[in-house]
């Protein structure tokens, strides 16, 4: 990686994993990895990844040097040397074929992220949550690990300029762990005095599932993403979805009945905010309406997708 060589980097890697590949290449049809990247590179039966996203291109400064530089090397020999790409979102097909000219738009399926459906609308008791976290009754849920790209900043503007012009706090609960955004996070809190703002860090997830039952809305403000998972978690959970409307989330709007704003539009985020926040009548709408049409997103529906793609590969 250091001599930012794709061909050094390869050629040491299939040395030292020689005998692995042997035993991957014997006992295997075909080889998935559900990760970004394709590793080891010498295996000769058909290889499918799932290359979620390249954010490395649209927001390198979310990245240290070190990082961009592995991302180069891994990414590019992945997609030099793999047979075949799960994308999660038309997006990020289109999003890879541009960055990775090597590749060839039949290299690349589509198929959505997936959600456990009982899991998720089973019912649950959610009284136990106001004991252990003191939360209020009604509140966002953004549940996101504390990167940059998850974007909470605008979030959080956006709510303090509603308590400012319209004397209305909306509560925010957070879940997640401390990344890179964290400093940003908390320092704008507290230099804003934003009490109704509640960072719960990493929680069971029970709880999890929990929080989202209690939730009046899912709320995610990120910049770019392959496709959002909290969207069908809540949407399973019968819980109303406010989300930025990017790309992905936009084909999840396709099926599902999604709130949406623009990623760093806070007065566009206000204004949805005080139109839906008291709107019962859309909110119970909006879930019956997911409800009815997430099935499409079931891991039944997903794996059927794979073992096809799978099938049709080995053939």
């Amino acid at each position: 990686i250091v001599f930012a060589s794709k061909g050094i980097y390869r050629s040491v890697c299939n040395s030292f994993y020689k005998e692995v590949c042997e035993i991957i290449n014997a006992n295997s049809d075909l080889v998935y990895t559900p990760t970004t990247i394709l590793f080891p590179y010498m295996i000769s039966k058909p290889t499918v990844i799932s290359m979620h996203d390249v954010q490395q291109f649209h927001y390198p400064e979310f990245f240290s040097k070190a990082e961009l530089l592995s991302r180069k090397i891994h990414f590019g020999l992945s997609a030099d040397m793999v047979t075949h790409i799960q994308a999660s979102s038309r997006f990020i097909k289109q999003d890879l074929l541009q960055h990775f000219t090597v590749l060839k738009p039949e290299q690349i399926t589509v198929i959505p992220e997936g959600v456990d459906i009982d899991l998720f609308a089973k019912e649950k008791e959610t009284k136990y949550l106001n004991d252990k976290y003191n939360l209020p009754k009604e509140f966002l849920f953004f549940p996101a690990q504390l990167w940059l790209h998850k974007n909470h900043i605008t979030v959080l503007k956006a709510i303090k300029q509603i308590e400012l012009t319209q004397n209305k706090k909306i509560p925010l609960v957070l879940t997640g762990a401390k990344e890179s955004a964290a400093k940003q996070i908390f320092s704008f809190v507290e230099e804003n005095k934003m009490d109704y703002v509640h960072y719960l860090g990493v929680v069971p997830f029970e709880d999890i599932l929990a929080l989202y039952k209690r939730a009046k809305f899912l709320i995610t403000g990120v910049l770019y993403e392959s496709s959002s998972l909290p969207v069908l978690e809540a949407a399973a959970s019968g819980t109303a979805v406010i989300a930025s409307a990017t790309p992905p989330n936009k084909e999840l709007n396709e099926i599902l009945n999604i709130n949406l704003f623009q990623p760093t539009n806070v007065d566009e985020l206000v204004y949805l905010l005080l139109k839906i926040w008291d709107d019962n009548t859309l909110i119970k709408k909006q879930v019956s309406h997911n409800l009815e049409h997430i099935e499409h997103y079931s891991w039944n529906n997903v794996a059927s997708r794979y073992i096809e793609l799978f099938e049709r590969l080995v053939k």
